[in-house]
């Protein structure tokens, strides 16, 4: 698999796709039970969708103000993707996801310290993520 940016580590993927759906909501938040639903191979196909869109220039017109305040109640992401800190890199945007929808761990080099792996074991136990490496 391979995206359009090299400042993305790996990935960390929610079990469970969308019923009934061709493809992921892309313009709401994911809730619990839409991310029970998800299979990994679902997950990388909606990545790898948005990031079609990013190439392209087509990313999905949202309102991030409204969206931020529907995971009030709580995010159930999909993934979780070590990414480097630099500030120009919007990983959300790479994939074309709404807030909640993926975490996004950044740090220099994407270097996975015990700090950076606490992080991430929190977002497989707490949040609904389990862990996927390409």
């Amino acid at each position: 698999m391979k995206f359009k940016h090299a400042a993305l580590g790996f990935l960390i993927l929610s079990t469970g796709a969308f019923a009934e759906e061709s493809s992921p909501v892309t313009n709401q938040v994911m809730s619990r039970d839409q991310q029970s639903a998800l299979t990994q191979n679902e997950i990388i196909a909606s990545l790898a969708e948005g990031n079609q869109r990013f190439q392209s220039g087509t990313l999905t017109r949202r309102d991030h103000s409204a969206l931020v305040r529907d995971t009030i109640a709580g995010q159930f992401p999909q993934a979780i993707i070590l990414s480097c800190v630099d500030s120009r890199v919007p990983v959300e945007d790479i994939f074309d996801q709404p807030p909640g929808n993926v975490l996004v761990a950044r740090v220099a080099a994407n270097i996975a310290n015990t700090d950076m792996l606490g992080s991430m074991e929190f977002a497989t136990r707490v949040s609904g993520a389990v862990e996927f490496l390409d």
